[in-house]
C-alpha cells in the first residue's frame, strides 16, 4: 500500500482535524475489569457521535489501550495534547469530561489525577 492511501484513510477517520485524542483503557487488570472497560468503550463512542457538531468531521479522536500503566482506581484516561490522566472514570465521570474537557477544552480538576501537556 501505497503511502498516499494510508494518508487518505487516516484523514477518512479524522486524523488532521482533531483537537483532542482521548485514550482509555480497556485492559483487564487489577485496576479494572474489561467488562466494564468495554462498556466505557461503547459509551464514549456513542456519547461522541451524539455530540461532536459534525460526526463526518469529528474534532476528537479515541483510541483504546490495553494499559495506561496506573494501575490503581481504574478505569483511567488519558486525554492530549494537555496530557490529562483521568481515574475512578464511570459514565457520569466520563460524560462531563467529554462535554467539559475533549468539547470544551477545560480540563475537569475533580477527577484529574495530572496534567503534563504535550511541548512542541
Amino acid at each position: 500500500m501505497e503511502r498516499r492511501d494510508l494518508e487518505n484513510i487516516a484523514r477518512a477517520k479524522g486524523y488532521g482535524s482533531y483537537k483532542r485524542h482521548i485514550f482509555l483503557c480497556t485492559g483487564q487488570g487489577p485496576c479494572t475489569d474489561g467488562a466494564s472497560s468495554e462498556h466505557l468503550w461503547e459509551f464514549l463512542k456513542r456519547r461522541l457521535y451524539e455530540l461532536e457538531p459534525n460526526p463526518k468531521q469529528p474534532i476528537v479522536g479515541r483510541s483504546k489501550s490495553e494499559c495506561l500503566r496506573v494501575c490503581k482506581a481504574g478505569p483511567v484516561a488519558l486525554v492530549y495534547p494537555e496530557g490529562t490522566l483521568y481515574y475512578g472514570l464511570n459514565e457520569e465521570k466520563l460524560d462531563h469530561i467529554i462535554r467539559e474537557h475533549l468539547l470544551g477544552g477545560r480540563v475537569v480538576d475533580a477527577y484529574a489525577i495530572m496534567s503534563s501537556p504535550l511541548k512542541p
